[in-house]
């Protein structure tokens, strides 16, 4: 074969190769291409690390977003499908302003290698409001950065702007404590004349010491708290720095009353009592919100009001808690001065007749427990085994003339199990079908450290009756969702360990009405939400006792009329959130115990106390 015979025959079998090397050259040059034909699914998002990056929408109205130029809602005011990566992030299609500003994540695989995210966000139509002027129109264009040393939560804001905040990461120098900062970003004039610096205060209206008064446009500085459960409220500061009771500023989702025109006092709003759990950082963050109340006949025109109100954020979780437990103490035994020691160091002193201590934070596991009078000699002890999130409450009583000491767990989330219906099978893997829980309740237990065999607690001489009674449901007028042991036939120093509580719950939607997607309150009268259905007064104790054999129990019994029953101001917090004087019941987490010789034995006269747990 000639040399051209070879080259031809060269050339030939090449282009063979060539041609099947084509499309390998051609997915190389694919590769190199700036987009991607696999894009990401909500599965990679969801999966996704978390970013530094979190959005908070305060704008009062839906809104959306695109990120890298990819829609991640609707953009649509009607209910269409959305895609999967937005699906993941906005689950129905829109992003809402609800009553913690419902807070999003960005994922880091939407960031570019740089750590960059180019995302759009705008109001989704004209947001109209009758009473109001349009809330002004959004667009926000920019670009978020990763950066986990230096995270930043975005606001969006009612003025129709974004306001970047540094989020703290620092844990709180004590473990079994929490961190807590106001911002106070409330509109300088609105409706009910809720402007100003503000102040913040337990439940009786004691201001919280660490904190000072937060003007206008301002964040304080964090300070920590001792973990536990708290009924905070958020009033408008004197000139003096001290609240002003008629003032109150409304924690969202509770609206402010609008009697009379507005010129209601503000005062005695309810408040959600809520866990800080210890190691996590929180923000109240007060903001003009867009309200609504209905002042028709028809129900159907609601007049809307920008108003400042507040919402409670979690800044960062807490860790898992497989440390700490909290104790008190309460004096049930004598008129005279009780203190107790825990491990040998006191956690209350000086506690008279009736009264108790704070918590105390203790690390989870075995510890003994003495009660001492005033000359220092122990007149009981006990030992008990804490466990993480415990909320021991030990109670020195008298029992067969000497002093005793009995041990409580508060459970303070007004949640109830109970496996009701006939169509839920109760196959013991998932009970979230048969739990009810309250975010607003009077929650109590009742207690007998009496002389008295068996007692029964009455509303004013009748027998409680609950929607939900030992799988039974009573469709009739009831009062509580509770089970019967929790409150007939008690014995003396015997806690009720299982559902020992009696729930007086509120309809915590029940006053709100919806209209074309925006909620407003019906009537616009004295704010019910969060009111408890009913409460539990008067209290009046019985002497009860169980069947035994043939013989039929007696429930209630016979009243011990010589206790004096409890009224509407003994389950409120103090004086100075009532400027009026008009004392009521308060949601809460209370005991109810009696106490004393109600039967008329020597020694001190039976009577009723009331122990609020939350602070």
């Amino acid at each position: 074969m000639n040399s051209y015979s070879n080259y031809f025959h060269r050339l030939k079998n090449g282009s063979r190769l060539f041609l099947l090397l084509l499309p390998v050259i051609f997915n190389a040059c694919r590769k190199t291409k700036v987009d991607n034909p696999y894009p990401l699914t909500g599965v990679q998002v969801a999966g996704s690390s978390p970013s530094s990056v979190r959005l908070f929408n305060f704008y009062n109205a839906t809104l959306d977003v695109k990120a890298n130029n990819v829609p991640l809602t609707a953009f649509s005011s009607s209910s269409v499908q959305g895609n999967q990566i937005g699906l993941s992030l906005f689950p129905s299609g829109a992003w809402s302003s609800g009553d913690d500003g419902s807070p999003v994540t960005m994922p880091v695989s939407l960031f570019d290698k740089n750590g960059q995210l180019h995302i759009i966000i705008q109001s989704r139509g004209v947001q109209g409001y009758q009473g109001l002027p349009d809330i002004p129109m959004l667009r926000v264009d920019t670009v978020l950065s990763n950066d986990p040393l230096h995270p930043k939560d975005y606001y969006v804001m009612g003025g129709g702007y974004l306001k970047v905040i540094d989020r703290n990461i620092t844990a709180p120098s004590q473990a079994d404590h929490f961190k807590l900062r106001i911002m106070n970003f409330g509109q300088p004039k609105d409706t009910l004349g809720l402007t100003g610096p503000v102040v913040l205060t337990y439940a009786d209206g004691t201001p919280v010491k660490e904190l000072d008064t937060v003007g206008v446009g301002k964040t304080s500085p964090y300070v920590e708290l001792p973990y536990g459960s708290y009924q905070f409220k958020l009033y408008v500061a004197k000139a003096s720095g001290e609240p002003d009771y008629t003032k109150q500023l409304a924690e969202l989702p509770v609206y402010p009353n609008f009697s009379n025109g507005g010129n209601t006092p503000q005062q005695d709003l309810v408040t959600r009592v809520r866990g800080f759990k210890p190691g996590g950082t929180y923000t109240m963050m007060v903001t003009p919100n867009v309200l609504g109340y209905n002042f028709s006949t028809n129900g159907e025109s609601p007049t809307f009001f920008l108003i400042n109100s507040y919402r409670v954020l979690t800044e960062q979780a807490a860790p898992q808690n497989i440390s700490w437990a909290r104790i008190q103490a309460v004096n049930a035994w004598q008129d005279q001065s009780v203190s107790f020691r825990l491990d040998g160091m006191t956690i209350s002193g000086g506690l008279g007749l009736g009264q108790s201590g704070d918590y105390s934070a203790v690390i989870q596991g075995a510890h003994h427990l003495e009660a001492v009078d005033g000359s220092g000699n122990t007149i009981a002890a006990g030992d008990i085994v804490l466990y993480p999130y415990d909320n021991i409450t030990a109670w020195v009583f008298a029992r067969g003339g000497k002093a005793a000491i009995a041990f409580t767990n508060t459970d303070m989330t007004s949640t109830l199990y109970e496996s009701m219906s006939n169509y839920t099978v109760d196959d013991g893997t998932d009970g979230s079908k048969n739990t009810w829980h309250f975010n607003y309740a009077i929650q109590t237990r009742f207690l007998n450290l009496s002389d008295v065999p068996y007692v029964t607690f009455t509303k004013d001489g009748v027998l409680f009756n609950p929607y939900v009674s030992g799988n039974l449901i009573n469709q009739g007028q009831n009062d509580t969702v509770a089970y019967p042991q929790a409150y007939i036939n008690l014995q003396p120093g015997v806690p009720v360990v299982y559902n020992p509580f009696v729930v007086f719950p509120s309809l915590e939607g029940g006053w709100l009405m919806k209209l074309n997607g925006q909620t407003y309150i019906e009537g616009g009268g004295s704010n019910n939400i969060g009111l408890a259905q009913s409460d539990p007064l008067p209290i009046r104790v019985f002497q009860s006792s169980p069947q035994d054999g043939v013989y039929e129990g007696q429930v209630p019994g016979a009243l011990l009329g010589n206790v004096t029953p409890l009224k509407e101001k003994d389950f409120a917090s103090g004086t100075l959130i009532y400027p009026d004087s008009n004392l009521r019941a308060e949601n809460g987490f209370y005991t109810v115990a009696l106490i004393g010789n109600a039967l008329g034995n020597s020694g001190p006269a039976g009577k009723l106390i009331v122990v609020k747990h939350n602070k």
